[in-house]
């Protein structure tokens, strides 16, 4: 049922030019110090917005005929209220997922309770199958045996919908994700494989750390290839990797040559909202506008701010983020589309 209400979401996308989903970052707050990330570094609790707010986004939201959306943060399972915005979206039948790194602040009480708001979907992040360089990683405490944990229950939870684990490639675990998201499938989840992009330690972008220990190497460089050739093989013979095989080819060319610029649709296809209720294509491009300010499901169709749209993503470097690129690929790239459509008919247990 969820598969099918997000292809004809697609379609209706694909058709009447609307927007496919939005990530909504509810807030910074962070309960880790990940050493590849930085949003912790910038909570502003004052900044975000109230339920009256969200209520009101959610309309706007509901207008735009979004069919999905992503709560994220921070980690939005650290805000009071958020089995109440949970039932926001909910009553205003979006799909909803939530991202969280599946921390010790999240008990199987809060998931039932996540569950019964209307959490559809679910990720989580891991990033290495060793415990201790997954607490390296995220500068904490049994974080690796956590994630797994709140996975694992979140399997449980979700039998229409198989949760995915985001993991972030970098110097640190690029020669072991073959068996990483051998793993991850073993679980029952799907992977998905965004490659490290540091950032300065001065006004860097979120998700953009600045630890230059993360860098890939020279011998990075070269066994990029076949490390990638091997997670392409895994992925045609049915092992659950989320990623499309054009994603996974693009990402070998950025580690090897730093290269991240792509053809993208941000603010179109998809855009991001910020906790304070500024939105953008993304979270390092922001419109630098309220989304609550004016009639945004008017303005988003005039000329004024398709031209302001396509302006910004002129003046992007580029990114490698799967959320944005992979909707993208799928719009654009009939090859990406049916894969995507395989892959779905797997889970339905209809491909061979």
């Amino acid at each position: 049922m969820e598969r099918t209400r997000e292809v004809l979401g697609y379609l209706d996308s694909k058709i009447f030019g609307r927007p496919f989903f939005v990530l909504f970052r509810l807030t910074r707050v962070c309960n880790l110090r990940c050493r590849m990330c930085n949003v912790w570094t910038k909570p502003d609790v004052k900044s975000e917005m109230g339920l009256d707010e969200i209520r009101k986004v959610a309309k706007i939201l509901k207008r735009l005929r979004v069919p999905y959306i992503v709560l994220t943060g921070g980690d939005p399972f650290l805000r009071k209220d958020i089995l109440d915005i949970i039932r926001i979206f909910r009553d205003v039948n979006i799909h909803t997922r939530i991202e969280t790194n599946g921390g010790t602040h999240l008990d199987k009480e809060l998931m039932d309770n996540a569950v019964d708001a209307g959490i559809i979907d679910y990720s989580t992040s891991l990033d290495t199958l060793d415990k201790e360089k997954q607490d390296m990683l995220c500068k904490g405490k049994d974080v690796w045996q956590s994630a797994v944990d709140s996975l694992k229950y979140a399997i449980k939870k979700f039998p229409g919908v198989l949760p995915h684990v985001n993991i972030v490639v970098s110097h640190h675990n690029l020669s072991e994700l073959p068996e990483l998201c051998r793993f991850i499938h073993e679980l029952g989840a799907y992977a998905t494989l965004a490659p490290v992009v540091l950032g300065e330690e001065e006004n860097s972008p979120l998700f953009k750390g600045f630890d230059k220990s993360f860098t890939f190497t020279a011998m990075d460089k070269e066994i990029a290839r076949d490390v990638y050739d091997e997670l392409i093989s895994l992925k045609k013979g049915g092992l659950n990797i989320l990623d499309s095989t054009k994603f996974l080819n693009h990402s070998v060319g950025f580690i090897r040559t730093g290269d991240i610029k792509w053809e993208c649709d941000g603010g179109r296809w998809y855009f991001e909202i910020y906790p304070d209720g500024e939105f953008g294509l993304c979270n390092e491009v922001s419109m630098n506008q309220n989304i609550l300010a004016g009639d945004f499901v008017k303005e988003f169709t005039t000329r004024k701010y398709k031209d302001a749209v396509r302006e910004l993503r002129a003046g992007c470097a580029g990114c490698t983020y799967p959320i944005f690129r992979e909707p993208s690929y799928h719009f654009r790239h009939y090859p990406v589309l049916f894969e995507m459509m395989k892959r779905y008919l797997r889970e339905l247990g209809r491909w061979d």
